[in-house]
């Protein structure tokens, strides 16, 4: 029911309270002062990912005088929600999450210190959100995944299939989107340089890729789009010899329907599928409207707008290194451009939430997999009325830093904070990615999917700067702003049960490539702290300085074997770069026996890595165990092992004193003990003994005379001969000078 006046009354008065608490008994400061008003958006784009709904006091005073609140519960929800965002934001240890825990204290006291203000029934933590800010984006279904994951059953792949076949097939390219820049008279040239492109590969062995696109079957169960004729490379060749195509947009079209084709036959992410991918790239680049210059035609990013794709790319304030360009930012740009609702390319209606393939310029065998957050059309001069789209990238797990015990959904993809603007010629196709909780439970719904479509499931958050997995809770968080309260996004056709999808090892243990490679990383749950602080999704506030780091210690792994060392730059294959760790042994089938051998193998050995050192610019060597070993032949063994050190073990060994890792040599130190060397003295404290030592044997001598002297003795006469021979006498400046030899000696 609508609050009453007596509870407006007391609302506002607990409003003014938390807005006038001072911060000490003699402090002017008033803990509220911070959270008067919402978090500039400009200064901290990356609290509004990380906070799906913020909330102030000012804005609750509004909503309060505006009489916005349904009930005064929903009054106590917002107020308590400001300050569980910022102890969920930031640090424990901070000053604002003090106040805003101080604060949150005073909330409940005042409140249930008012008799007209409903009792606290609905208590959240510091962990939850309020169940209004959860929005339910899957129409009615919880977001929560089921924690009774079993292994799956024979049917589940049974069940997907039974679903897919009553999912609507999809009805073709749409007629709208196609080139207008290519004119039948040019079709011909056009058809001609694809048939005899060759890129860098292929160059010196003498293949063309275009023989691919003649090789697929017509009518390949595995094609779902209404094939109309026979198609390949030679009958688009004949038809436009004989004059078949009307205009140039039926040319286009059926060129696409070949790449298309090919895209589904082949296996994706093989060679082949990645030259399907590469030849329709190149299709894009001359049909667009500033042509590459040639022939020849020559690319080193295999035509992507791009320098540089996932793994390899760097945000634009980040430090370039030497794998790396700075291409991609963690905000959405709105410099010179006009957001617009949709963009159509080559019969692909193309909207915000979309999910696409685009083109990696790392390697066209994985393309980039994307969710569109904007649609553009550009204002600046040089590209005026350019299309594009600024799109999130998801990682492959191949493109991630991971421990080789990590396990991996089918298809899973990872979600990253790397934003990055796309002109529409890098678009392959549109594809589906579902988050876990609902791809367990069904498929998408026409016209986001249609079966045989690209689909991929995402399950966690992947930090590349600090190689952190956080496994994602809220999946509003996720996707555009647009969508996050529309209950029409991406609904499903649910199964009969729910069907888990299968979990394959890392990629790279089986030969895979990639940008990323095996080393250590963290697991997290959303909202939780990892060393150092944070919650491994906050990134450095605008203008801060410097590059965040893992303290990486020692390696986690299943089994037997030693990690040795940190994750080392190494060439695995053309234009691909991996980061590997290498075991300390490696077994390999020698006869008899199973003696650890090592295979030093020059054409694949790593030379060491030198850095430059923060202290006087001095090199450092790379001193892990892949130097220490000979190279990288010993990862490619059939048994590769890795296993963390136990503390009681790594607490005899060096560590880098910049990234904390156990250093490995690659022998023994010398068993020779060091010289013991004598203290020395300096000449004043020298004197200073001597001269007690003359004054005690001065005394010495003294008490000698008085005691011979009692007794009627001459101290001076000769003693009487015995059968022990009486040490001889010295003088007092022959004890002083012995003494000084002593101590120099």
């Amino acid at each position: 029911m609508p609050l009453s006046p007596v509870q407006i009354t007391a609302a506002n008065e607990v409003i003014h309270i938390l807005c006038t608490t001072p911060a000490g008994p003699r402090s002017k400061r008033k803990l509220g002062e911070m959270f008067l008003e919402l978090v500039d958006k400009d200064d901290f784009p990356e609290y509004y990912e990380v906070i799906q709904d913020p909330k102030c006091l000012n804005g609750v005073l509004a909503d309060l005088r505006a009489n916005r609140f349904k009930d005064a519960q929903a009054v106590y929800d917002d107020l308590n929600l400001i300050f569980l965002n910022a102890l969920h934001y930031n640090r424990e240890e901070s000053q604002i999450a003090k106040d805003a825990n101080a604060l949150k204290g005073v909330l409940e006291a005042e409140w249930t210190r008012r008799p007209v203000l409903p009792p606290l029934t609905r208590q959240t933590s510091v962990n939850q959100r309020r169940a209004s800010s959860e929005v339910d984006i899957d129409g009615g279904m919880s977001e929560s995944e089921p924690t009774n994951e079993t292994s799956r059953v024979a049917q589940s792949d049974e069940i997907v299939q039974q679903l897919e076949k009553s999912v609507p097939r999809w009805e073709g390219f749409g007629p709208s989107g196609w080139s207008t820049t290519i004119q039948l008279a040019g079709g011909l040239p056009i058809v001609e340089q694809i048939r005899e492109y060759k890129d860098a590969r292929h160059v010196l062995a003498g293949t063309r890729l275009s023989v691919i696109l003649d090789a697929v079957p017509d009518m390949d169960p595995k094609l779902n789009f209404p094939q109309v004729r026979p198609i390949s490379l030679t009958l688009i060749e004949t038809r436009l010899r004989a004059g078949e195509y009307e205009n140039p947009q039926e040319f286009d079209r059926e060129m696409h329907e070949l790449f298309l084709k090919g895209r589904r036959f082949y296996e994706a992410g093989s060679d082949t599928y990645g030259n399907i991918l590469l030849l329709q790239r190149f299709y894009q680049a001359l049909t667009s409207a500033s042509p590459p210059s040639g022939p020849p035609y020559k690319t080193t990013t295999n035509w992507a707008s791009l320098p540089a794709g996932p793994g390899k790319a760097k945000p634009l304030n980040a430090a370039e290194g030497e794998f790396s360009r700075a291409v991609t930012t963690f905000r959405v740009s709105t410099k010179e451009r006009k957001f617009v609702e949709e963009v159509e390319y080559r019969g692909w209606k193309i909207r915000v939430a979309d999910w696409l393939h685009l083109c990696n310029p790392d390697d066209p065998s994985k393309p980039i997999i994307g969710q569109v957050f904007k649609c553009y059309e550009l204002e600046e001069p040089a590209r005026m009325g350019q299309l594009g789209v600024t799109v999130c990238w998801y990682y492959r797990p191949e493109q991630t830093i991971h421990p080789p015990h990590r396990q991996f959904w089918e298809a899973e993809v990872f979600k990253t904070s790397h934003f990055a603007d796309h002109p529409l010629d890098d678009i392959i196709e549109k594809i589906a990615c579902q988050f876990t909780a609902r791809h367990i439970r069904g498929r998408p719904r026409p016209p986001v999917w249609y079966p045989g479509f690209p689909l991929y499931v995402c399950d966690s958050r992947y930090n590349d700067r600090e190689r952190i997995f956080v496994k994602i809770k809220n999946w509003n968080s996720c996707v555009p702003e647009e969508v996050r309260k529309s209950a029409d996004f991406m609904p499903i056709y649910p199964f009969e049960a729910p069907v888990f999808p299968k979990r394959y090892p890392s990629p790279f243990l089986n030969g895979g490539r990639g940008t990323g490679g095996l080393g250590e990383s963290m697991e997290k749950a959303e909202g939780d702290k990892h060393e150092g602080g944070g919650i491994g999704r906050k990134r450095p506030r605008k203008g801060a300085g410097g590059t965040s780091t893992v303290n990486q210690t020692d390696y986690a792994g299943p089994s037997k074997g030693l990690y040795v060392g940190p994750p080392t730059p190494v060439t695995t294959g053309p234009g691909s770069t991996s980061l590997l760790s290498v075991p300390l042994t490696a077994t390999t089938s020698t006869g008899t026996g199973s003696t650890p051998v090592y295979q030093y193998q020059p054409s694949l050995a790593v030379q060491p890595q030198r850095t430059v050192s923060s202290q006087g610019g001095k090199p450092n060597e790379d001193r892990s165990m892949l130097s220490a070993v000979g190279g990288l032949s010993v990862v490619g063994s059939q048994n590769v092992i890795l296993e963390k050190l136990p503390p009681e073990t790594a607490k005899h060994f060096d560590r880098d004193p910049q990234t904390n890792e156990v250093l490995w040599f690659a022998s023994p130190p010398v068993d020779v003990a060091p010289p013991v060397q004598k203290p020395r003295h300096s000449f004043a404290y020298l004197n200073h003994l001597a001269k007690k030592r003359k004054l005690e044997l001065e005394r010495e001598k003294e008490r000698d005379e008085r005691e011979g002297e009692d007794a009627g003795m001459d101290v001076d006469a000769e003693e009487p001969s015995s059968s022990v021979d009486a040490p001889p006498k010295i003088s007092v400046d022959e004890a002083w000078r012995k003494a000084v030899r002593a101590q120099f000696s």
